[in-house]
């Protein structure tokens, strides 16, 4: 950071956000902090946490949530997450018959519900797939369930979204998760535990359905219900989905406001020089 003098920092997660804010205060670059985690972690990063949220008073912050701007110990910017979004509603083709998980094996994201999910579903023809890795990962691959997939971490989500028939989210907290809105944004519906913002991105019979987290005769109820939908009724969803996220989550609704932060802090003419 000394050599190259970048005219701003703007780090995510507890690590890069403690790092980060020490390396920028030498040079006395500006700085921005988005906290994304909405639920509570376990020790040790309970410990990183704390040290990240209170060293923050170091930065301006952008908090992805009423809720968890609420939990920071200062005061904060609300600015929901966005994703890159198509214009134009993707081709909706019969949906796949592939339910995917897409986050941290750990649990507050919940994969051991996805994986009793994916064994009470055993042998009903859909496919389950993983897309993640964590603490968690040895002992639910070592369940051996049937039909169910684990692809560690994953770089090309593009790929991924364009071959799941549905996304699920069981978890146990969330602040405003970013893998909901890509889900929606590529047209594929969301059941997702009611934590969090996740209501913002997954309305009931719009974009997916919503449960109560820990409920996991609710999510097989809600899986039963995209199951059961006629090629028409699965169609009309997807594009309601993608239609959504177009309108409420996509770079056009988040993006001015975070270059208004970054302009405050004294960075508008380098972002009008590069165009970016």
């Amino acid at each position: 950071m000394r050599a190259s003098l970048p005219a701003l920092v703007n780090t995510h997660d507890y690590k890069a956000g403690i790092l980060g804010r020490l390396a920028a205060a030498r040079p006395a670059i500006p700085s921005v902090s988005t906290f994304h985690m909405g639920e509570v972690p376990r020790f040790p990063v309970s410990l990183y946490d704390t040290v990240d949220r209170y060293s923050a008073l170091l930065s301006h912050r952008i908090a992805v949530s009423d809720a968890i701007a609420r939990s920071l110990p200062f005061s904060s910017t609300v600015v929901r997450n966005w994703a890159n979004i198509p214009a134009v509603a993707p081709a909706f083709p019969e949906p796949p018959r592939k339910i995917g998980f897409v986050g941290r094996l750990s649990h507050e994201k919940a994969p051991d519900i996805f994986c009793d999910l994916a064994e009470r579903f055993a042998g009903d023809g859909h496919a389950w797939h993983v897309c993640g890795d964590g603490t968690m990962r040895d002992g639910l691959e070592a369940r051996a369930i049937p039909g169910l997939t684990f692809h560690g971490m994953v770089t090309d989500m593009g790929r991924v979204w364009s071959d799941l028939g549905l996304l699920v989210m069981p978890s146990r907290g969330e602040g405003l998760p970013l893998a909901a809105i890509e889900a929606i944004g590529a047209g594929v519906p969301v059941i997702a535990s009611d934590v969090g913002d996740v209501a913002k991105v997954v309305v009931d019979g719009e974009s997916g359905w919503l449960v109560r987290a820990g409920d996991v005769d609710g999510f097989v109820n809600a899986i039963r219900k995209w199951q059961s939908l006629s090629p028409e009724s699965a169609r009309a969803m997807r594009h309601s989905a993608w239609r959504h996220a177009r309108d409420n989550f996509s770079e056009a609704a988040g993006l001015p406001d975070i270059l208004e932060i970054y302009g405050r802090l004294g960075v508008r003419g380098a972002i009008s020089e590069t165009g970016t």
